[in-house]
């Protein structure tokens, strides 16, 4: 069992989780059915593909690093690649089942997802987006939100609806990002990288993670109250997600382990889900 746990955590696998209690938020939210089509099969097939590359290449960028989570993820590297390699194949396959249209709508996410982790335009002298300054948290939230949110409700709900509910995501996503810069800051300094708490400090990175998810809870009440897109009992979850959530950034620091880092930050947006879940069978 604790081999499994490390697998998962060291090879980036338990990101497909987090995805996918994501895209089920989305799902409660907009109060459809979870099912399985094409679109969700791309995207975590992507997910399957991306963030274990993403973990391989920071093993041959950095052989020698003593990060445990690099140490670790470099005696699994047989198996990531298998799954990599097995991600884009299902993410592939799906997206071929995709109607045109859809696929322009997902090409974002794709070219992003490449360019965010791998030196595709070295030629140009364009390094990857994760080293632009600043920049990494935002992209990361962009990108997970409009995949779990617009992508996930195009075939559903009017656009304004899901343009509206994506931006509110990209908070929630935003908050619990920032704090893996705190992580990573003294790996970042050493490559000269720009990054929140590098530029700000660490306490104002976090203050800047809480304001994120106090606006998160700000757009889920709007939604409630205003726009009557959720019912109160579906409010007071995310609400009660947002105040664990702020929780769990404030456990976090730079000398937090991995495992603190994905049962706080990650656990936090698999939690979202199981609230609204809960709140609804109370309520019925």
């Amino acid at each position: 069992m604790k081999k499994a746990a490390e697998f998962l955590l060291y090879s980036n696998l338990y990101t497909f989780i987090v995805v996918y209690a994501l895209m089920a938020l989305t799902d409660l939210l907009l109060d459809q059915t979870l099912y399985f089509d094409a679109m969700r099969g791309a995207i975590l097939g992507g997910t399957l593909f991306l963030y274990p590359a993403h973990r391989l290449y920071a093993v041959y960028r950095h052989p020698e690093s003593a990060l445990k989570r690099i140490r670790r993820a470099s005696t699994m590297k047989t198996e990531m690649v298998i799954i990599a390699l097995a991600g884009l194949i299902v993410s592939l396959y799906f997206f071929f089942r995709l109607n045109i249209d859809e696929q322009i709508y997902l090409a974002p996410v794709v070219a992003v997802g490449v360019l965010y982790s791998f030196p595709v335009l070295k030629f140009a002298k364009i390094p990857p987006l994760r080293e632009l300054p600043l920049i990494k948290p935002l992209i990361i939230a962009a990108v997970v939100s409009y995949a779990t949110v617009f992508l996930i409700g195009l075939s559903w709900s009017e656009p304004i609806t899901l343009i509206y509910l994506t931006a509110v995501r990209f908070f929630l996503i935003t908050a619990l990002t920032l704090p893996f810069d705190i992580r990573d800051i003294q790996t970042d300094a050493f490559e000269n990288l720009r990054t929140w708490p590098i530029v700000l400090g660490e306490a104002k990175t976090r203050s800047a993670a809480l304001f994120s998810n106090v606006i998160y809870t700000v757009g889920n009440f709007t939604a409630f109250y205003f726009l009557d897109y959720f019912p109160l009992s579906v409010f007071l979850a995310l609400w009660l997600g947002e105040i664990l959530a702020s929780a769990a950034i404030k456990k976090l620091h730079r000398h937090a382990t991995d495992v603190q880092f994905a049962v706080y930050a990650e656990g936090a947006l698999v939690l979202q889900p199981v609230l609204v879940v809960i709140a609804i069978v109370l309520t019925r």
